[in-house]
């Protein structure tokens, strides 16, 4: 392998591992004559679906309970709030 190809290599192996943005977006799909579109969301938006996310080491408590009025009760409360 000469020194061009390793390079290559490298670089698309340091690609692979290089860090995502974590956003939805709408990727199209081309099927026949429609373009119909698919929502897209990254693993950290799913984690965080039905969960209010501690935002400090120190907010479990509020997260937790912002989180069971929130989704449980249909309080509409942030972590602030709580």
């Amino acid at each position: 392998m000469n020194t061009a190809t390793r390079s290559l290599f490298a670089a698309l192996a340091f690609a692979c591992f290089a860090p995502s943005q974590a956003a939805s977006l709408m990727v199209p799909a081309f099927t026949g004559d429609a373009a119909p579109t698919m929502r897209v969301t990254s693993l950290r938006e799913a984690r965080f679906a039905n969960v209010i996310e501690q935002k400090t080491d120190f907010s479990c408590g509020a997260a937790a309970l912002g989180t069971l009025l929130n989704f449980a009760f249909g309080k509409k409360l942030t972590e602030a709030d709580a």
